[in-house]
């Protein structure tokens, strides 16, 4: 714990869980994001996929940030709010419905110019994803540079927690239904199709699924 530095451990577990979800994706073929179980599942492997000296810090604690890798969408369901506003917009980006030609380039990257550019109405409505990433990550290496300078504080596991919920977040940003405004064929007469992706399949998959 006395080696960590910076923001390399949070961009490198972000990373990991990135990697490992879309493994997920391409091996397997509710409108709420990855199914629960799913989730957990994602997070665990990603735990398991990490370098050494990552694994070491996270592996004996993997069991509490699994379990809590869940609690974004449990926020979702008690209505807690944050500094922007409800939970929900957090979870997705409906990117074609801000009226913007293929491939998004005209999209600000930037909060405060994303809501000057759409307004705050519209911006909440197709939803904060990229900024609650952004958000959470901030939090993370701060927390880690905390343990840098205090190593028996609390920091670490602060960071803990929310390496479960940046994780939560960074595998929301990887569904496909999460950045379109038909994210459950309501649009085409095809209601249910989110939840058959990125819930029903891949549990049904999980036990013969295996990381390449």
């Amino acid at each position: 714990m006395h080696s960590v530095r910076g923001s390399r451990v949070p961009r490198a577990f972000a990373a990991a869980i990135a990697a490992g979800l879309i493994w997920f994706c391409f091996s397997t073929a509710t409108t709420t994001a990855w199914g629960l179980d799913v989730h957990r599942a994602i997070t665990r492997r990603a735990i398991a996929g990490l370098p050494v000296g990552l694994r070491t810090f996270y592996a004996s604690r993997a069991s509490f940030i699994v379990e809590h890798a869940v609690d974004p969408d449990l926020w979702r369901v008690v209505g807690l709010k944050g500094d922007r506003g409800d939970e929900d917009p957090n979870h997705f980006l409906d990117i074609d419905g801000l009226d913007e030609a293929h491939p998004f380039r005209g999209v600000p990257r930037e909060w405060d110019a994303f809501v000057a550019r759409y307004g705050a109405e519209k911006a909440n409505r197709m939803g904060r994803l990229p900024w609650r990433v952004e958000e959470i990550y901030k939090l993370l290496v701060a927390r880690f540079q905390d343990v840098a300078r205090n190593p028996g504080g609390y920091a670490a596991e602060n960071a803990v927690f929310l390496s479960a919920v940046i994780g939560h977040y960074v595998e929301d940003a990887h569904v496909p239904f999460h950045a379109t405004i038909n994210y459950d064929g309501q649009v085409t007469n095809q209601r249910g199709i989110h939840a058959r992706f990125e819930s029903d399949l891949i549990m049904r998959n999980l036990p013969g699924l295996r990381l390449a």
